[in-house]
């Protein structure tokens, strides 16, 4: 089924920021120091709504999860779960 879209997409996506990484390519080699500080980095491609990625994260506050989602409408319902459930 197709995501309908998002009103205020824009305006949530700023409340969300803290969440969101630009741009990654400044970060080639250097997410340990930057982000992981020597927890594990876990992938998750294709996050969907957040989900999976989420409750993960809670359970495993050891690991450092980063969730990665083409689809505007749909990372912004991930990113609003992250920040709702302090991620």
């Amino acid at each position: 089924m197709r995501m309908r879209k998002k009103k205020n997409a824009e305006a949530r996506m700023q409340a969300c920021s803290e969440t969101q990484i630009l741009n990654p390519e400044e970060y080639k080699g250097k997410w340990d120091e930057c982000f992981a500080k020597g927890r594990t980095l876990c992938l998750e491609i294709g996050c969907g709504k957040g989900t999976f990625v989420v409750e993960s994260a809670k359970r495993n506050p050891d690991k450092f999860f980063v969730a990665v989602e083409v689809i505007r409408d749909v990372i912004l319902l991930a990113m609003e779960k992250a920040k709702n459930e302090g991620i």
